[in-house]
């Protein structure tokens, strides 16, 4: 009973939070989340940029083993990146000729998801041989950007290999 009776005066004594200590309180998580807010939606562009670049280099990588498994019924494959999306084709072999000089495209094999709405990638497109190797000799790269955020998905000439570099 005696501890009781200690406590009921403290607690008769205390006050509530005042409107100024409530203010000081808001202005300061205001303040954390104002610092905060911009790196967050950073992150989220990075995470855009990151994963439409896979989305990519998936799709090269399809064709690039395609391309190697159909050597005798197809010329190869190709990617075809547009800002919105990209494209797996399949290259026909000229009938009459069976060769390869100017060849034609049997359709479509797989279109990746739209991007989303902030994420570019330049156009490009990226042919391979039946030998796995691009058509072009050169290596070919794709950028792909979300606000200031970028990656490139590079495709070695040589042998074929994807990355996804920032």
């Amino acid at each position: 009973m005696r501890r009781v009776a200690k406590i009921l005066p403290a607690l008769q004594d205390a006050r509530g939070v005042t409107l100024l200590e409530m203010a000081v309180v808001v202005g300061i998580v205001a303040l954390l989340v104002t610092l905060a807010l911009p790196s967050y939606q950073g992150r989220i562009r990075d995470q855009q940029a990151e994963r439409v670049a896979q989305d990519i280099a998936g799709l090269l990588r399809i064709a690039q083993q395609l391309a190697v498994g159909d050597s005798l019924d197809a010329c190869g494959y190709r990617v075809e990146v547009r800002t919105t999306n990209a494209e797996l084709l399949s290259v026909a072999r000229d009938p009459a000729t069976r060769g390869c000089a100017s060849p034609e495209t049997l359709g479509s094999l797989r279109i990746t998801d739209a991007f989303p709405s902030n994420v570019v990638a330049a156009p490009t497109t990226v042919q391979f041989t039946s030998a796995g190797r691009l058509t072009s000799g050169l290596t070919a790269s794709v950028r792909v950007s979300s606000g200031d955020r970028t990656r490139t998905v590079r495709v070695d000439h040589a042998t074929g290999s994807t990355e996804v570099t920032e």
